[in-house]
């Protein structure tokens, strides 16, 4: 996955969110999910009201990764 394509951090994006779906406390998945929506912003294309989205569910999900092991806590 290239960072500059928007296209492709969108279709992982959506891989992480079907990961969660698949197993809930994959606490690893939360946190890439999260490092992946920090390279979305600065990228051409995403309007503001997208971005202003992707950052409420990162909030979200680093909560939840939080939550599951308070331990994990990787750099992002």
């Amino acid at each position: 996955m290239r960072a500059d394509n928007v296209e492709e951090l969108r279709l992982a994006m959506a891989e992480f969110e079907r990961a969660f779906g698949i197993d809930p406390e994959y606490v690893h998945a939360y946190y890439k999910w999260a490092q992946t929506i920090l390279t979305y912003p600065g990228n051409k294309g995403p309007e503001q009201e997208e971005r202003d989205r992707l950052k409420a569910r990162s909030d979200e999900v680093l909560q939840i990764a939080q939550e599951l092991d308070s331990r994990y806590a990787p750099a992002i």
